[in-house]
């Protein structure tokens, strides 16, 4: 399994087992990244800490190019690949008609262009070093059905258009036990 896959089965594995926990802040529509740092930093280093004794991973490792920037998580493989990985959250502003979510009016615009500007500015990372390795996993939520047809579409079509993003998985969370309806949605691209 390739470096890329393994990484989306951690993060992946990481917000299933969290379910719930994020049921508040889904219904907020409340950003978690700080959180989402710390729990995928800690299964990283636990899934990873018994094949490399020791293992270098870091939380807001500064960039090779630019020390006042820093990527969220840093950690370097088996192979000896720098992993660089951003994480975003798209709190959504979609009418669901749900109880579980209020209604909100507020353009998410600037959220999906923190998707372009990461991935941009890994993209530099990625030229310099061949060892560099450079992922964005963002998540969207609130979502539903209808939103991945109307609201949403137009977005996932805007960063699937850059060229040097190269989509690697996406996988829907139910993070209500007794609803199909709403749901979460994780993206992990790598920057090519």
């Amino acid at each position: 399994m390739s470096t890329a896959k393994k990484l989306f089965s951690l993060i992946y594995g990481c917000l299933k087992e969290s379910r719930s926990k994020l049921q508040l802040p889904v219904r907020q529509r409340a950003k978690v990244e700080g959180w989402l740092k710390v729990e995928l930093l800690y299964s990283i280093w636990q899934k990873l800490l018994h094949r490399i004794p020791n293992l270098e991973i870091k939380i807001e490792q500064p960039y090779p190019n630019n020390e006042n920037l820093h990527c969220d998580i840093f950690f370097v493989t088996p192979q000896k690949k720098h992993v660089y990985l951003e994480l975003k959250i798209i709190n959504t502003s979609y009418d669901c008609n749900s109880n579980l979510i209020p209604k909100k009016t507020k353009p998410i615009t600037m959220n999906v262009k923190s998707i372009t500007v990461a991935s941009e500015r890994l993209r530099e990372i990625t030229k310099k070093d061949k060892r560099n390795k450079g992922f964005v996993a963002f998540i969207v939520y609130p979502l539903c059905e209808k939103n991945l047809v109307h609201e949403w579409k137009d977005h996932e079509k805007k960063i699937n258009g850059q060229r040097f993003l190269k989509k690697i998985d996406v996988q829907n969370l139910y993070v209500f036990p007794n609803s199909k309806r709403i749901f979460m949605r994780l993206y992990l691209y790598q920057v090519t």
